[in-house]
């Protein structure tokens, strides 16, 4: 529908013209609650979970989000991508225990 395709260009420009993260996060899960079964939901859970970790730098958080995308969306195109972010953070966790 259009209304999908509007809030997910709503946390777009939150997030990449505006840089207001919070409220691109806020947009992006309200689009994959309001609209799960949308072209536009795993991309909006992949976005969720990458501003997470890459500007919040809440990296649990985002772990937990990139767990839940390979849940809800085994088949997606980002499917490598999320394991190689997962990969990396649990490498620089690992490095962080170690020093």
């Amino acid at each position: 529908s259009k209304i999908d395709e509007l809030w997910f260009d709503l946390a777009v420009l939150y997030a990449e013209k505006l840089e207001k993260y919070d409220r691109a996060i806020y947009y992006f899960k309200e689009l994959k609650s309001k609209y799960p079964k949308s072209k536009y939901s795993a991309l909006a859970a992949y976005n969720t979970a990458y501003l997470i970790e890459t500007e919040l730098k809440n990296y649990s958080e985002a772990e937990i989000n990139y767990l839940q995308f390979l849940n809800d969306y085994p088949n997606e195109t980002q499917v490598k991508t999320v394991f190689d972010r997962l990969l990396k953070l649990q490498l620089a966790f690992v490095t962080w225990i170690s020093l």
